[in-house]
């Protein structure tokens, strides 16, 4: 059975191009009771983008596709596992910004809720958009795997 691979630039530019976007509808819905709010959220797109892209690039090349729903299926769960980069960087960003002392467990429980309460509310998003981007990888990005079968 012969399969492609994603090339590993090409996901990581589609994928950061799709976290851009979600991480765009997002900030729409959690900023649609006062579109003032709007503004406040917008950093966090191209941090969306980086998480994507990182996790994509290292995760999405990996694999052998057969099908362009298998891509899909990865790319769902690419998209999923940038959330814990993107809590993580959201950390960071918080912590070099108003560098007040935060104990251990503060830092555990922030990061904790911005992965799963972000899930609660970005998850459908992140499949959706995570497939989508799967399969344009697949369709357009990819390459004839070498295998030794």
């Amino acid at each position: 059975m012969s399969g492609v691979r994603i090339k590993r630039g090409g996901a990581g530019l589609v994928f950061g191009a799709f976290g851009g976007l979600c991480a765009l509808v997002v900030i729409a819905y959690s900023a649609s009771g006062d579109p003032s709010d709007f503004g406040a959220f917008l950093p966090l797109v191209p941090l969306g983008m980086i998480s994507a892209s990182i996790v994509a690039a290292l995760l999405v090349p990996v694999f052998v596709y057969s099908s362009i729903f298998q891509a899909m299926g990865v790319g769902a769960l690419s998209a999923l596992l940038s959330q814990i980069v993107f809590a993580f960087g959201m950390i960071f960003l918080g912590i070099a910004s108003d560098p007040a002392t935060m104990s251990f467990g503060e830092l555990v429980d922030d990061i904790l809720f911005l992965i799963l309460g972000a899930w609660i509310i970005a998850g459908i998003p992140q499949v959706i958009l995570g497939g989508i981007a799967g399969a344009f990888c697949y369709r357009w990005l990819s390459v004839k795997a070498h295998t030794d079968e």
